[in-house]
């Protein structure tokens, strides 16, 4: 029987619904004649192995693949670039992957695993602002690196701040930004805690909300640990989202938001999304990642630990 014919009858069994009935060692293979003997397309039943030989897997514009039975991750070329997407954390959804060639062309990326830093005033690249006895110390013999920023007990808003010492993001249409941190917290109610990005230099240690004159920010305010996400402008807090997630002592949490344009804000916890806000954006000033934490009385010493930090702003 001539191969058209075979094909032929292929196609009429799975118009019906029926199944190629290979065995456990069988091998199928397409080898078209147009091909040569060195191209293939194989199917090894024995090895579970799909096999492509001296041809290509062409993936179209928008086409993606997709990995895991309920689509966990999937990576596609948008007719743009190459971007990749999460089930558990959508935040990152259309931000270029690292495995584009292009990747660095496209965007300007801050990480920090906090496996070294360095707080010397406008040199390291951590500087420290301190009220109070604080420390700041990366956590010893902890995996993968962990920075704890920790307040005087015996001091009423003892705090301690640290901010990048550089500014590299700052805020425009067609730029979207994604930021992401993974804290914890120790310590009790009587507590502030901020972190975000800010206009280089701010000092927030005695700012009594704990919010930067321009930046976007997670906070907490003293009697509360619920976090609110607030965007800032010249002084004025001109967006923000209540109760975003509250911090329990001892608990991992992983915040992030993600700015389109200069519009819309949206928060994310642990990968879910939370509510926009729509806010007027600091457009005017360079923004640099920070932490804060602040004590509420004088008992107790407030904890702040970050695991990382990452902030990727298209180019």
């Amino acid at each position: 029987m001539s191969s058209s014919n075979i094909l032929r009858l292929w196609a009429d069994a799975l118009r019906n619904g029926e199944t190629v009935d290979l065995g456990s060692s069988d091998v199928l293979r397409l080898n078209p004649k147009s091909w040569g003997t060195s191209k293939y397309a194989q199917l090894d039943v024995a090895n579970s192995r799909l096999q492509l030989e001296g041809i290509d897997q062409l993936f179209g514009d928008t086409d993606k693949l997709i990995f895991g039975d309920g689509s966990d991750v999937t990576l596609q070329w948008d007719a743009t670039r190459l971007v990749g997407a999460s089930a558990a954390n959508p935040m990152w959804d259309g931000c270029p992957s690292p495995m584009d060639p292009n990747y660095k062309s496209q965007v300007f990326e801050l990480f920090d695993d906090f496996l070294s830093f360095d707080p010397t005033a406008a040199v390291g690249d951590w500087p420290e602002t301190v009220v109070g006895t604080g420390t700041q110390a990366r956590l010893a013999d902890v995996a993968g690196g962990v920075l704890r920023l920790s307040c005087q007990a015996t001091t009423d808003d003892a705090c301690e701040q640290m901010m990048f010492v550089s500014d590299p993001f700052k805020l425009a249409a067609a730029k979207t930004l994604w930021y992401e941190t993974r804290v914890r917290i120790t310590g009790d109610v009587q507590s502030e805690h901020s972190f975000g990005l800010a206009a280089l230099g701010e000092d927030l240690t005695a700012v009594a909300d704990v919010l930067p004159q321009d930046g976007v920010s997670f906070s907490t305010q003293d009697a509360s640990l619920a976090a609110a996400l607030t965007a800032s402008k010249d002084g004025t807090n001109t967006g923000a989202v209540a109760g975003v997630h509250t911090l329990v002592t001892a608990a991992w949490v992983v915040l992030g938001f993600k700015i389109v344009g200069l519009t819309s804000i949206t928060p994310y916890v642990n990968g879910v999304a939370g509510t926009a806000a729509v806010a007027t954006f600091c457009d005017n000033e360079s923004l640099a990642p920070y932490f804060l934490v602040r004590n509420g009385d004088a008992t107790t010493a407030q904890i702040l630990d970050i695991d990382y930090v990452r902030c990727v702003q298209l180019r």
